[in-house]
Order: structure tokens, then C-alpha cells, then sequence
């Protein structure tokens, strides 16, 4: 049989076909140097502890329960998932479940740090002390006990066994913004003002948007006169959280003390406002005066409230008692009345007439006025509150 030929192709056509296969094999192929993409992997199951911390956090609080349960059998070192547990479970009413279970644990493992930690936290009191401190006791870098210690001294009022513990807490875990926080407040506490500012600044370092520790900061920057930096960490906290009344009165403090008058007004305004709607009782408590206490006024006020030692020799007072004549309510300004040996009573006289005038900072500026003794201030109180009345019909003419 004869075979006929193929028709031949004309060369233009048949680099043109050629040029479109190759085009289409670049397009199908991975780009030089790159692999194909891998089928993806099922997603891994949720852990136990992280699935009953977002139950909790999205208001299942029934399911949030058994689910911290499969936690600490999942792992039951995992401290977290017991405070999880105990915590949810006292939501729903169930402190009597929880007291017998881990007073049968401590029972069986009693020389367990962790069996003394976790009972031990849902007791208060004493019996609360006794427990977490057995718990430090049989380890020393227990850093949860410390600091569960030293919150509970903090709100008893026991300031140098807060410190103590709180310290040891931020030794057992420095890369903790919380410890550093709540021993930088401690230290605040009893004026350890060198401290309390350097463990602001580790949490801070550690957990840039610690507001907490923000505003710690800016209250240890506005006791040692460093307004304009005070007002740098108090000014965003309130305007992130306008309606956080307690952070107002630094900051009217602060930016009255570096001169931006018509800024503390206005945050002075806001404050009076979040006050006629507040419905918390600690600031349903105050009275319109007691906002006034922090405007630092036009001139001056004496400021009643006694104070921790400063240094070893002599008290500080500061005395709310000096009002206007025809308004009582209306504090005129401030004052601290510091006692020390350095200023005569004819210097007391002499900073009182700078501060009528004008002079020696302006009449916004706090005024420190220092005494020999405390019978001296006594003394001398007299005349302070004539010099006063006196300054302030002054300014009213």
C-alpha cells in the first residue's frame, strides 16, 4: 500500500505553534525556583486550657467548667488551669465543691507547694496567710504564692511585708510585667520612690500597653516634680478611657502645674460631667468640693490629711482646712507643709507674699513650706491663714 505524505507546514505557521506550546507550558509550570505549593495540613486540635479560657471569655460559663476539668486532667501541673477552674466554679456558686476538693488533695499530697497554693486561695484571713506561706515555705520561688502574699499584705495594710514578699515574687519570675507592677506600687506605698519608678519601667518594658503600670509611673514622676513626663503617661490612659474618672485628677494636677491651664479646665469639665452620671460608689462618695481638691485652685490650699514620715526625722503634713471666706467649699489651692530645720518663720512669711505677687513660680506652682518643728507650724498656723485670706481678697479684688 502506498503512503501518502503529510501536507507540509509553511515554516511561519509552524513557529507560530511552537511559540503557543511553549506558552502554555510556561503558564501550567511552577516559576523557576519555586516548589508547589503543599496541601495544607488539618489544623491542630484545641488545647484543653486554651478551649475552656475562650469558653470563659465568650460567657459560657457552664461549659467553661468541665472544660478546665478535661484541663487538669489533661495536665493537673498546669497551675492555670486549677485558677481557671476555681475561678469559674465560684461564678457558679460551687465554693463548697471546690473547698472539698483540694482540702482532700492537700490532704493526700501535704508537702506540696502547689496543693498548699491552691487551697490556700480559696481561704481568706488568716487561715488564707497560713496557707500561702507554707506554700513559699516549701518553695521559696513559688512566684504565684509571693505574689498572692503580697496583694493580700497590700490590702491589710501590712506595706514591708508587702514589699518583701512582692520582691521575691519579681526574683522567682522577672520576665513577669505583673510582679514588677505590683512591687514598683508597693514601693510607692512606702515611699521608695527609686524603686517603685524602676519596676515601672520593667513592666513597662515588658508589656508596652500596661495601663496600670502607665499610670504607677506617672504618679511616681508627679511626686518628684516631673510634671511635663507625668502628663506624658497620664494623657493617653484618659483619653483611651475617657470615662475612667480616677484618672482624671493627676492629670488636671499635672497639666495645671506645667502652666496648660486651659487643658486642666477642660478635663477639670469632663470629670465634673462623669460625676453627675457616675454610678460607682467610690465616686458617688465624693462631694463637688472634694473635685475641687485636685483643681489646685488660683492660689493656694492647706491641705489636712497627715502623712508618712519622710526620712527618718521629721513627719510631712499635708491640711485641707484653709477654704475661701465666702465660698467654704471652694479650696483655694495647695500647699505641703514639710518640717525641717531649714526655714525661719520669716521665710514662711516671705514665700507666702512671693506667692501673692506672683513670684517664685507663679501662683500655680505648689508651694512648699517648711518648719522647724511641728509646735512651730502650730504656732505659726495663725498668721498662714491671715497671710492667706488676705492674698486671696487680693486676687478676688
Amino acid at each position: 500500500m502506498r503512503v501518502r505524505p503529510l501536507p507540509s507546514v509553511p515554516p511561519r505557521r509552524a513557529a507560530l505553534g511552537a511559540a503557543l506550546l511553549a506558552l502554555l507550558f510556561s503558564l501550567s509550570a511552577p516559576p523557576e525556583g519555586r516548589c508547589e505549593d503543599p496541601p495544607k495540613k488539618p489544623s491542630a486540635p484545641e488545647a484543653p486550657r486554651a478551649r475552656a479560657e475562650r469558653l470563659l471569655r465568650e460567657g459560657h460559663v457552664e461549659q467553661a467548667g468541665p472544660a478546665f476539668e478535661e484541663a487538669i486532667k489533661a495536665d493537673p501541673t498546669d497551675l492555670e488551669a486549677h485558677r481557671g477552674y476555681q475561678n469559674t466554679l465560684r461564678r457558679l456558686k460551687q465554693s463548697e465543691r471546690l473547698l472539698s476538693e483540694y482540702k482532700a488533695r492537700l490532704v493526700r499530697e501535704p508537702l506540696s507547694p502547689a496543693a498548699h497554693y491552691l487551697y490556700g486561695r480559696l481561704l481568706q484571713g488568716a487561715e488564707f496567710e497560713k496557707e500561702l506561706q507554707a506554700a513559699v515555705h516549701l518553695d521559696t520561688g513559688f512566684y504565684l504564692a509571693h505574689l498572692a502574699l503580697g496583694q493580700f499584705y497590700l490590702k491589710a495594710g501590712r506595706l514591708e511585708e508587702a514589699c518583701a514578699e512582692l520582691k521575691a515574687a519579681v526574683e522567682a519570675r522577672p520576665e513577669a510585667a505583673e510582679g514588677h507592677n505590683l512591687y514598683a506600687f508597693a514601693c510607692l506605698k512606702v515611699d521608695a520612690v527609686e524603686p517603685a519608678e524602676l519596676h515601672y519601667r520593667r513592666a513597662l518594658k515588658l508589656q508596652p500597653e500596661y495601663a496600670d503600670a502607665h499610670f504607677g509611673l506617672g504618679l511616681v514622676l508627679k511626686s518628684t516634680g516631673r510634671y511635663s513626663e507625668a502628663v506624658d503617661q497620664f494623657l493617653p490612659l484618659v483619653q483611651k478611657t475617657p470615662g475612667a474618672w480616677d484618672q482624671h485628677p493627676p492629670l488636671i494636677q499635672c497639666l495645671t502645674a506645667t502652666g496648660r491651664y486651659d487643658e486642666a479646665r477642660a478635663y477639670r469639665r469632663a470629670l465634673v460631667q462623669l460625676y453627675a452620671v457616675t454610678k460607682d460608689p467610690k465616686f458617688k462618695a465624693w462631694t463637688e468640693s472634694d473635685i475641687d481638691l485636685i483643681d489646685m485652685g488660683d492660689l493656694f490650699l492647706l491641705v489636712s490629711e497627715r502623712l508618712d514620715r519622710q526620712g527618718d526625722a521629721y513627719p510631712v503634713f499635708r491640711f485641707r482646712v484653709l477654704r475661701r471666706a465666702d465660698k467654704p467649699d471652694h479650696p483655694i489651692g495647695t500647699v505641703v507643709l514639710q518640717f525641717t530645720r531649714f526655714n525661719s518663720p520669716e521665710r514662711v512669711y516671705e514665700l507666702l507674699e512671693e506667692r501673692a505677687t506672683g513670684a517664685g513660680g507663679g501662683p500655680n506652682k505648689i508651694l512648699y513650706l517648711t518648719f522647724a518643728s511641728e509646735q512651730e507650724y502650730l504656732d505659726l498656723l495663725p498668721r498662714v491663714k491671715e497671710i492667706a485670706r488676705s492674698i486671696q481678697g487680693r486676687q478676688d479684688d
